[in-house]
């Protein structure tokens, strides 16, 4: 005689596709943020890759290149440094735009980056910007700067013009023309260029929290320090004058 198998009754059912969704909520905002943080780390590499190859560029042609960025800070190219226009070290330079001028533009396609709607190539901030923020991982306040769409990033273009960030010499030398870094959902971080290697790097976030409060261990130094003075101040009455 075979016995009939019972199957999955709907409390079962119910029981069990709510602890999903409970996984899923808990588990998606960590996903995102990894989602978040690899999409900036491939734009960084783009953006590197292109000044190295533009510095490579520059030393076998002998000819200076400059990196730009168009007004939204979302395209960055390379242009030829024109030999009729000596170049300055003015942060903008002649106005031009990508197409203006075909003699100096590259045919290679890795002078021009374009990157995605939620990164943008933008100036500097001021210490006490709210750009100049960070959210970290474990800040789950959507409705924040995480929660900000594509819309917001095209209210305003942080640049007036098409603006060069770099020029660089065949030398082999990189010289930023700007201070400039990368602003995401998550807030803003310098990009640095380094003068002898081209190399760009992405600075830690800032921790304002951790620069304004002071070194727990150097208080309690500063606290033992005064307890000693004060016990070297104590001293014992004479027992000779007491009577």
């Amino acid at each position: 005689m075979v016995g009939l198998r019972a199957g999955f009754t709907i409390i079962e059912l119910l029981i069990v596709i709510g602890v999903v969704l409970v996984v899923g909520a808990i588990s998606l905002p960590f996903t995102l943020g990894q989602f978040e943080k690899r999409t900036e780390t491939e734009a960084i590499d783009r953006l590197g890759l292109l000044i190295r190859l533009a510095r490579a560029e520059s030393r076998s042609s002998g000819v200076p290149m400059e990196v730009r960025c168009d007004p939204s800070g979302r395209k960055v190219f390379v242009l030829r440094v024109d030999p009729r226009d000596p170049p300055t070290f003015e942060a903008d330079g002649p106005e031009l735009e990508e197409g203006d001028d075909p003699e100096r533009q590259l045919p290679d396609a890795w002078s021009i980056v374009e990157l995605p709607s939620s990164l943008a190539i933008v100036p500097a901030p001021e210490e006490d910007d709210d750009e100049f923020l960070w959210r970290d991982d474990f800040d789950l306040d959507f409705e924040g700067s995480r929660g900000r769409d594509e819309d917001s990033f095209a209210e305003e273009d942080p640049w007036p013009a098409t603006t060069r960030l770099l020029l660089l010499v065949p030398d082999g030398t990189a010289i930023s023309t700007e201070d400039f870094g990368l602003r995401s959902a998550e807030g803003w971080r310098r990009l640095r260029v380094d003068p002898w290697t081209a190399v760009a790097t992405l600075e830690s976030p800032p921790n304002r929290e951790l620069a304004e409060s002071e070194d727990p261990i150097e208080e309690d130094l500063e606290s033992e320090v005064d307890s000693m003075g004060d016990e070297d101040s104590f001293t014992e009455p004479d027992s000779g004058a007491v009577q």
